[in-house]
């Protein structure tokens, strides 16, 4: 009989999560940007383009803009990965890793699987 109250009480929980946001704030932050050098920027939700700065974090469904000649590492929170782009070209930050919109693909280096879990809770 207590088993359909635990699987409610589940239920509303998440769906409490959900709605207030706790379940976003958990995974927008994906990604730490370790290097950059040249003329790098990301646009984030509110649509604003900025230049990116070394070991600023990066959220999910981020845009990244690298112009000719710049490099940029991004050091992965949800996957052990570690992505080296260089430019021109641009990507969008996901979970799973960036994905290409222009330019040439990322130079990838898999990471322990400890990795993602030291670096969220820096």
């Amino acid at each position: 009989m207590k088993m359909p109250s635990v699987v409610l009480f589940v239920a509303l929980a998440s769906t409490f999560c959900l709605k207030s946001g706790h379940a976003e704030v958990s995974v927008a932050d994906v990604a730490l940007l370790t290097v950059v050098q040249g003329e790098v920027s990301f646009q984030g939700k509110d649509g604003k383009a900025r230049p990116v700065v070394a070991y600023m974090r990066i959220r999910h469904g981020d845009t990244i803009r690298l112009q000719k000649r710049s490099i940029m590492r991004l050091t992965y929170t949800t996957v052990p990965r570690q992505e080296i782009w260089t430019g021109p070209g641009s990507f969008v930050v996901t979970l799973a890793g960036g994905e290409v919109i222009s330019g040439p693909k990322p130079v990838v280096v898999p990471l322990p699987a400890n990795v993602p879990q030291r670096l969220a809770r820096v």
